[in-house]
C-alpha cells in the first residue's frame, strides 16, 4: 500500500532559516514519487520538521522517528 505525502527539502545554505527543519541532502518529494517501483509494501512516515538525520533532529520529530521505527520493527519481525 502506498500513501502518497508531502515532504519538505531545503537549501543547505548556512543562512537557511530551514537549515534545522528540512531535509538539505535529499530531494525527499523524488524519493516519495520514486517509491512505489522500490516493491509493493511501501511504507512511510512523515516528520515534520526533522533534518536529513533524524536521528540529529530536535526533540520532537526525534522522538517521532524513534517511536515510528519502534513500532516498524515490531510489525515486520512478529
Amino acid at each position: 500500500e502506498f500513501r502518497r505525502v508531502l515532504f519538505r527539502s531545503g537549501s543547505d545554505s548556512p543562512d537557511s532559516p530551514d537549515l534545522e527543519t528540512t531535509d538539505t541532502v535529499l530531494d525527499v518529494a523524488t524519493i516519495a514519487a520514486l517509491a512505489p517501483a522500490v516493491g509493493r509494501d511501501i511504507r512511510q512516515l512523515v516528520i515534520e520538521d526533522g533534518v536529513h538525520d533524524l536521528c540529529l533532529s530536535t526533540d520532537v520529530p526525534r522522538e517521532q522517528y524513534l517511536q515510528g521505527l519502534g513500532s516498524f520493527l515490531d510489525e515486520v519481525t512478529r
